[in-house]
């Protein structure tokens, strides 16, 4: 009796397993591919019909994949990276054999395309599209012949092309421009194309590996080096746009999807992959994204415009033809040569001594936050203090290797420079703002009580709506065919859209914008608790406006104002998203380098190297705060 319950126990528990175990199978799938890629209506079509949700995240390059795919540690089910880094990936094991039984139609993908340089028996990859990177041209703008890199890198253009944001191809145009192999990045090599690139970033306007069509369409930019996708929705929405292959060396390339050694949803992935590679899903992604599509049975069902749009980029022979990009090796710097170029984010943290000596219950209160700093903190600022002495392998990981190598590449002109620049802004930023805000303060400060309060709320409504949207907002306003170009326009001002956007002056008005209520309210604190009656017997004692000012307002708000001007001065210092968005990349400051190194370059050891350099900063900025400040808390205590 006792063996027939224990068998009866075992069978039940393993049938409860199997069902939890079927059950977590299908509830999720995380899909890390490149943006303007998957239509939402076939992302919705596999959910509706498998109930599996997709999480989708998207990359701008495949060096951003790697990165967040090793940070990831398991995160992702689906990656979908191009061919020479899914041959990286292959060979240091990073992803998973496809089990093929679970991919009948895998069938209807040509058989040239399963039997690639990256992966020859096609065990780890399918194909999902296929392009090339071009030039396209607006030929109702630019009159003269395009054909390549050095009749579009010219002076004349200048400010009028966008390129995609993606480092290895800007590498790879000026080698090949200076008749070089693509595949030849070497220290030697790119200390020849180093002044090249540095001569092309200065005519460059916009950066965009998501949508660079976007300024073309806007009137922006005039001329760009772009995927050929891009291209194809160009050339179908305004038949003006020409598509050019460069004349010194293009290159084709295939973004495939892979399934990473470490993802938690396997058989989900295996679904997806099967359910793309549909001929009418496949047919779906084509008519939205029109690249070259290696699903036969799908290319056969396009029609019309949209298969027109496809052969932009390009058929089976000029695939074969041109060479392709392959691995880089160990020591390749290629990331870097532009990364001061770059502009991406990077955040700052903000440091918060102590001034009291507690006791033991005081101790005990600040408990948790002395914890939370520990280990969001110190061992953060720690680790990264490591990871600056050391260096890094072919996959951007961290090699404990000691070495001072960071910290001199650091103090190169280039990074000193961007250093700065970026305190430049920053404290142009802080002057704007305390010229702007002080006034605004104390208007506030100095209103009724009813008053009060409401241009306070007033103050912190557009805290109430996203920061994203708010920039995007300022793009739509200042960009050249904008709101703000409109008006001047209807009103006879101008004759001719202003160029603000993807300016330093854009920049600067983003940032003023960003921070300003941070210089307010600081102040307004201050301001607010000024005993009015003061300010009265200045004025009976004869001292004029200007005096009054300096001698009675100003010392009394320092507080304040010093507040307000470490509030805004660090943080803007490191500020990523503005710069990226309203400056178009041509305005990055030392956040966007930093963040460059550990997403896109992976080289952590310089990031960290850039990063502690950058604390310093913070650490000077506030201990040059404390002293300032420290007579004004005398006097009031």
């Amino acid at each position: 009796m006792k063996r027939l319950r224990l068998l009866v126990v075992t069978v039940l528990a393993a049938v409860f397993v199997s069902a939890a175990s079927a059950a977590k199978k299908s509830k999720e799938l995380n899909l890390f591919a490149w943006s303007e890629y998957f239509p939402q209506e076939v992302l919705d079509g596999f959910t509706e019909e498998t109930g599996i949700k997709i999480n989708y995240e998207t990359y701008a390059s495949s060096e951003e994949m790697l990165a967040k795919l090793i940070a990831g540690d398991g995160a992702y089910d689906l990656v979908q990276p191009s061919d020479y880094m899914a041959e990286v990936m292959i060979r240091n094991k990073m992803l998973r054999p496809l089990d093929l039984k679970q991919l009948p139609n895998r069938k209807n993908i040509e058989d040239q395309f399963l039997h690639m340089p990256h992966d020859p028996e096609g065990k780890f990859t399918v194909p999902f599209m296929i392009g090339t990177v071009g030039i396209v041209v607006n030929t109702d703008v630019v009159k003269e012949p395009v054909r390549g890199y050095k009749d579009l890198f010219q002076s004349k253009y200048k400010d009028r092309i966008v390129v995609v944001n993606d480092n290895r191809e800007i590498v790879s145009w000026a080698l090949v421009t200076l008749g070089l192999d693509q595949n030849d990045i070497t220290p030697e090599n790119l200390k020849k194309v180093r002044p090249l690139i540095a001569e092309w970033v200065k005519l460059i306007k916009v950066y965009d590996s998501d949508s660079p069509k976007t300024a073309l369409l806007g009137g922006d930019v005039d001329l760009g080096v772009v995927w050929s996708g891009e291209a194809a929705r160009l050339w179908e929405e305004d038949k003006k746009f020409a598509y050019i292959l460069p004349e010194e060396g293009a290159h084709p390339f295939v973004d495939v999807m892979a399934i990473p050694a470490k993802a938690p949803h396997v058989d989900a992935a295996h679904l997806f992959l099967d359910y793309i590679m549909r001929p009418e899903v496949s047919k779906l992604i084509s008519d939205e994204f029109p690249y070259m599509n290696p699903n036969a049975a799908a290319r056969a069902s396009l029609r019309g415009a949209t298969r027109q749009s496809c052969e932009l980029s390009g058929g089976h022979e000029l695939h074969e033809r041109l060479p392709r990009h392959r691995p880089r090796r160990g020591g390749d710097r290629s990331v870097d040569d532009r990364s001061e170029e770059r502009s991406v984010s990077g955040f700052d943290l903000p440091l918060f001594p102590g001034e009291r000596r507690p006791g033991w219950v005081g101790w005990l209160l600040l408990a948790p936050l002395i914890l939370w700093m520990a280990a969001f903190v110190v061992v953060p600022t720690a680790i990264l203090a490591v990871y600056s002495f050391c260096q890094r392998d072919e996959l951007g990981r961290v090699v404990f290797e000691f070495s001072f190598e960071n910290y001199v590449r650091v103090l190169s002109p280039t990074y000193l420079w961007i250093f700065v620049r970026s305190i430049g802004y920053a404290a142009l930023t802080t002057v704007i703002c305390i010229v702007v805000g002080f006034p605004a303060a104390w208007c506030i400060a100095r209103s009724s009580e009813r008053w009060r309060s409401r241009l306070v709320v007033l103050l912190m409504i557009p805290f109430w709506t996203s920061f994203l949207i708010r920039t995007y907002a300022w793009i739509a306003i200042l960009k050249g065919e904008g709101l703000l170009s409109g008006l001047l326009k209807y009103l006879g001002v101008i004759s001719t859209p202003l160029e603000i956007l993807y300016t330093p002056t854009a920049v600067v008005l983003g940032l003023v914008y960003a921070y300003l209520p941070f210089m307010i309210l600081p102040i307004y604190s201050s301001a607010e608790k000024l005993d009015g009656a003061l300010i009265e017997a200045a004025h009976d004692l004869g001292c004029g406006p200007l005096r009054v000012f300096s001698q009675v307002i100003l010392p009394l708000v320092k507080p304040g104002l010093y507040a307000g001007v470490l509030m805004v001065f660090v943080p803007a210092i490191g500020m990523f998203a503005i710069t990226d968005l309203m400056g178009g990349a041509r305005v990055p400051m030392i956040g966007n380098v930093i963040q460059n190194q550990f997403f896109q370059a992976r080289d952590w050891p310089f990031g960290a190297a850039l990063g502690c350099v950058f604390t310093l900063l913070f650490v000077v900025a506030y201990a040059l705060w404390q002293r300032r400040s420290q007579p004004i808390r005398e006097v009031r205590t």
